[in-house]
């Protein structure tokens, strides 16, 4: 069985994607998708059935939740962040396949956000969770120019920028 999560992580950096800060502690990811407009494109006559095609893309949340532990730099600076509205680099890789600590072959993505809200939970019974909004800040995924970056690992992968 796949183990394709096992092994992600998460950096971020406010100038380049080149040098990062790795968010240590990760427990959760939720990957951000494009979700399209659904445009009618139905010419009426005959055909009673109505035809759609996908317009502008609205890229989804980002949220990462981590182990809490405020003596951790990165997770003290996300929470300014979070106050400053800083825009910044975001790379997420997870494994291509579950083969990641031999192969060493990554899926990467990266994108500009801005941390949307900073959320520390404190349960009764278990440990303490930050979870991590992250709002894309970019305008045009997937065009010319794109600011939304899909590194597909086909069969070499991409290398690891985080330790």
């Amino acid at each position: 069985m796949s183990t394709l999560g096992f092994g992600a992580k998460v950096g971020y950096s406010t100038a380049s994607p080149l040098s990062l800060t790795k968010i240590r502690n990760l427990r959760d990811i939720q990957i951000p998708k494009w979700v399209f407009d659904k445009l009618e494109e139905t010419t009426h006559g005959t055909q009673k059935l109505k035809q759609h095609r996908p317009g502008l893309a609205d890229v989804t949340d980002t949220v990462i939740k981590v182990l809490s532990d405020f003596s951790l730099a990165e997770q003290r600076e996300l929470r300014d962040y979070s106050l400053t509205q800083t825009v910044l680099w975001i790379r997420i890789e997870f494994p291509l396949t579950d083969s990641f600590v031999t192969d060493n072959k990554w899926i990467a993505l990266e994108f500009p956000a801005r941390v949307a809200d900073f959320g520390p939970a404190v349960p009764q019974a278990a440990n303490q969770e930050t979870d991590i909004t992250l709002m894309f800040g970019g305008t045009d995924p997937g065009g010319t120019g794109s600011s939304f970056t899909w590194y597909d690992g086909g069969g070499a992968g991409v290398a690891t920028s985080m330790s």
